[in-house]
């Protein structure tokens, strides 16, 4: 009897992360890349009346957060973490009086990238059901 399908999407053999033909001990992640990682951001969560500020802007604000948390650098690579491509899907950062960042499935924002980076982390490291930001885990 053949094994059941799998229930989970095929991937890519690391298809959103590569190291950077450019700068040795860095490496670049495409989370936008949905073959690999797997989001769980709601676009239909978005505020209509907010300005979005570019993805461009959003992942170079976004590598300066994660760099930030030195645990999260270790326990991924060690390496200088690139954040190019796109977005999770499902994410955008908006402007308000602050920059907050919306899509999480809850309906709840994450009041900076500083705190969605634990998130990112989640969705890079496939443990989104088991998250800690301080979304999926109010304090």
């Amino acid at each position: 009897m053949a094994d059941p399908p799998s229930k989970t999407k095929p991937r890519k053999a690391r298809a959103g992360i590569y190291q950077s033909m450019h700068n040795s001990g860095y490496q670049n992640f495409d989370l936008s890349d949905d073959d690999f990682f797997d989001s769980d951001g709601n676009a239909s969560l978005w505020p209509t009346a907010k300005t979005r500020i570019s993805d461009a802007e959003f992942l170079k604000l976004l590598s300066q957060a994660y760099n930030a948390r030195s645990d999260l650098v270790k326990e991924w690579s060690g390496q200088i973490i690139v954040f190019e491509g796109g977005l999770p899907k499902g994410y955008a950062l908006f402007r308000t009086v602050d920059l907050f960042v919306h899509g999480h499935p809850s309906g709840t924002y994450f009041r900076s990238v500083k705190g969605f980076v634990d998130h990112v982390h989640a969705i890079m490291t496939e443990k989104l059901d088991t998250c800690g930001c301080v979304v999926c885990v109010p304090r």
